[in-house]
């Protein structure tokens, strides 16, 4: 049974990474009548561990003035979605859930111009895929100490 502190700790991530979501679509240049992105976390309800982190972001404000604007700016993105996966991993003798698996998705408008060269236009949207797999785990440990004059 999932404990009340974990699901207080998971909606805190998920608030998290909401906030991350917002604060980037608004450094996108995206109004207030724009729709915020959507987060999702994936939750065991075992143990309440994140297996599952979630982010999509619809950065398109729809009317063909604004996308030209944004595309001629250098802020062509249209959507920009994440998802992280989190599995128990062995490091050092020991199992910690980390990051496994990342996929980003991104769409991008390109601009083109026309053989007068005097009226941009959008092209054909660009997709980029960023599909990482987080292996080779290793353990980083040292000690210090602290000396004083007398020592």
């Amino acid at each position: 049974m999932v404990s009340q502190r974990l699901i207080r700790a998971a909606v805190m991530v998920l608030v998290g990474v909401a906030a991350l979501g917002f604060s980037a679509a608004t450094r996108a240049g995206l109004s207030a009548q724009q729709p915020a992105p959507a987060s999702r976390i994936a939750v065991d309800p075992d143990d309440g561990t994140i297996v599952r982190l979630t982010l999509v972001a619809d950065l398109d404000q729809g009317d063909l003035a604004t996308l030209l604007e944004e595309a001629g700016e250098g802020r062509p993105l249209s959507r920009a979605d994440l998802m992280v996966e989190y599995s128990p991993v062995e490091i050092g003798g020991k199992s910690y859930f980390c990051p496994t698996r990342s996929v980003a998705i991104s769409r991008a408008r390109t601009l083109l111009t026309s053989k007068d060269g005097k009226a941009p236009h959008l092209g054909p949207e660009k997709i980029f895929v960023n599909d990482v797999s987080f292996t080779q785990y290793h353990v980083f440990r040292s000690e210090s100490r602290i000396l004083t004059g007398s020592q």
